[in-house]
C-alpha cells in the first residue's frame, strides 16, 4: 500500500512539473503580452535587432498592400500590378530600416518646425477660433 501511494506522488508530481516547465518555458512566451513586453523594453535599451525579431514585416507589408492596394493603386493595369509587386517586394527592407532607425533614434521622428510662420499661424487660430487679439505684424 506504501509504494503504491509513493508511486502515484511520483507520478503526481513528475505531471506537475512537466506542466510547470511547459507553461513557463513554452506557453507565457508565446503570449502577445509577453512579446509585447518584449518589444518594448528593446525599444528602451535601442535594441533594433530584437525588436524586428518579433515583428514580421514581411507579412505585415503583404496584408496591407493585399487589404488596401485595390483602394489605391489600380491594379487592372500593368503599371499597378507593377506597383504592388515592387511594394511587396521593397516595402519589407524600407520597413525595416524605418523601424531600426525610429528604435535607435527615436528623437529623429519628432517634428522639427519651429519657424516664425509655425508661431504666427498658432496665434492666428488662437484668434479665429478663441477670440484672443490678433498679434500685429
Amino acid at each position: 500500500m506504501k509504494s503504491k501511494t509513493l508511486t502515484i506522488a511520483i507520478i503526481i508530481a513528475i505531471i506537475a512539473a512537466l506542466s510547470a516547465m511547459w507553461y513557463f518555458l513554452w506557453y507565457i512566451p508565446h503570449t502577445p503580452v509577453y512579446t509585447f513586453q518584449t518589444i518594448r523594453e528593446a525599444v528602451e535599451n535601442k535594441d533594433a535587432d530584437t525588436v524586428l525579431e518579433h515583428i514580421d514585416t514581411t507579412s505585415l507589408v503583404k496584408n496591407i498592400v493585399t487589404r488596401e492596394g485595390n483602394t489605391y493603386v489600380d491594379t487592372s493595369s500593368p503599371l499597378g500590378k507593377a506597383a504592388v509587386a515592387a511594394t511587396k517586394t521593397f516595402g519589407p527592407a524600407l520597413l525595416d530600416d524605418v523601424i531600426r532607425k525610429y528604435v535607435e533614434d527615436p528623437d529623429s521622428f519628432k517634428s522639427q518646425n519651429s519657424s516664425d510662420s509655425d508661431v504666427e499661424k498658432r496665434r492666428y487660430i488662437q484668434y479665429v477660433f478663441y477670440g484672443r487679439p490678433h498679434p500685429t505684424r
